[in-house]
């Protein structure tokens, strides 16, 4: 008897116990992947597959069978081979783990940060840079607060300490370098060999990093609840893990073994599209779902006044709806739908963004055919969109599309979910394309 899964967000999963393998199956913006996971977590094989899915119960069996019967020595060659190259399959990935945030490119260029507990101070961070090169190695900068006007400058010696263990002392200047002295907050990279490498180990398992200058208390506290994860996604994106540089998992693998990550695409050229009036009556089939997106409280008639309606005919038999959504203080939205004039069928529109791993996965989000912030530009066929979480920009999306002459191709993403204080310089960068010029 088949099992069609099609349409279950939740998609399917089989718990494992310790000689047991597990078999998940996990939705993909354009499809789902199978996953067949050993007793230890490692992925033992996979796939991915379109939609609609449909798996025959015994073939569930069989691939269950595969990785219960397959000799653990076969499993670490297996695991040793280059897997498929995820950057060509994916746009970027994401993910929030706790007090951690990660996210990796479509070069495999990752970045992870760590922030204070919830609702603790704002403008301190962790972050970790690693770019997706065999040889890259991790860089580390500190996010501090500056004291009140007229404290004394970041010098001495910094103390940074794991659940209460010091680590290797850092003296600034030389372990510890401050890039912007004058900036609005201290931010600061470790260039110490010794403090970096205890670091990263205790990144694996501390919970708690405080931060002090030599013989003083604390002045800044970071949450590492959520580190492990998060530096493992990074470690799974890049196909370290095995390796003897990965973060999490190390290995006996050189790292020249880890594959080299695709090279910075080049977006598609621009191609204008032909405006039409915004005076253009709504066709009966977008103004059933633009309704319907009012009614569900998605979208909403007060204070969109002074949004303009976008009407554009992107090609023969399709013309691009983008409707007043909301209003807020700082921005608005519009609601996006296609328009196919031969068949009269109308659909949202629903461009592509990374993945979301984590906490992300399960939290709401803004339905993908509305953009805060956004901009058509009928000149370059291009839909752009900088969706401030807050009026000061620390936290929100911003990406942009290209039309292709068959759809919108995604050239540029970053995004930080989080609201604490940072700089738009830390989001995270999820996608990028060859700049213009």
């Amino acid at each position: 008897m088949d099992q069609d899964l099609h349409g279950r967000p939740d998609g399917f999963a089989l718990t494992c116990m310790p000689q047991h393998c597990s078999l998940t199956l996990r939705r993909l913006d354009r499809g789902v992947a199978l996953d067949i996971r050993g007793s230890d977590g490692e992925v033992r094989g996979g796939r991915a597959v379109s939609h609609p899915v449909r798996l025959h119960r015994a073939a569930v069996r069989a691939a269950v069978l595969v990785a219960l019967l397959t000799p653990p020595g076969a499993q670490a060659a297996q695991s040793a081979r280059p897997g498929p190259d995820p950057a060509k399959a994916e746009i970027g990935l994401q993910g929030e783990f706790q007090d951690w945030i990660v996210g990796c490119d479509n070069t495999r260029t990752c970045r992870a940060i760590g922030l204070p507990a919830e609702s603790a101070a704002e403008g301190t961070a962790l972050i970790l840079d690693r770019g997706g090169e065999p040889a890259a190695r991790p860089v580390i900068r500190l996010v501090l607060p500056k004291p009140e006007a007229g404290a004394r400058p970041l010098d001495g010696t910094l103390q940074l300490a794991a659940d209460g263990a010091p680590l290797p002392p850092l003296a600034i200047g030389s372990g510890l370098q401050v890039e912007d002295p004058d900036a609005e907050t201290w931010r600061a990279r470790i260039r110490d060999a010794a403090a970096e490498g205890a670091l990263l180990r205790a990144l694996r398992t501390a919970k708690v990093l405080t931060v002090a200058r030599a013989g003083e208390p604390p002045f800044a506290t970071l949450s590492l609840a959520g580190a492990a994860a998060a530096l493992l996604l990074v470690d799974e994106r890049q196909q370290r893990i095995g390796t003897a540089g990965a973060l999490v998992r190390p290995g006996d693998r050189p790292d020249a073994e880890v594959p080299a990550p695709p090279p910075l695409p080049r977006p598609p050229a621009a191609r204008p599209v032909t405006t039409l009036s915004a005076k253009t009556a709504l066709p009966a089939p977008v103004r059933r779902l633009y309704e319907a997106d009012l009614k569900a409280d998605q979208c909403s008639r007060e204070g969109t006044g002074a949004l303009e309606r976008v009407v554009a005919r992107l090609a023969p038999g399709l013309v691009l709806y983008a409707l007043p959504c909301w209003q807020g203080a700082y921005q608005g939205s519009r609601a996006y739908y296609l328009h196919h004039t031969g068949s009269g069928r109308a659909e949202p529109l629903v461009l592509p963004r990374p993945q979301k791993r984590g906490r992300m996965e399960a939290s709401p989000v803004v339905p993908r055919h509305i953009l805060g912030g956004d901009e058509v530009d009928p000149a370059r066929g291009e839909i752009s969109e900088f969706a401030k979480g807050r009026g000061i920009a620390d936290c929100g999306t911003a990406a942009s599309w290209l039309w292709t002459g068959r759809d919108f191709a995604l050239t540029a993403y970053s995004d930080l979910p989080v609201c604490r204080g940072l700089d738009h310089d830390d989001w995270l960068t999820l996608h990028r394309t060859v700049p213009p010029g």
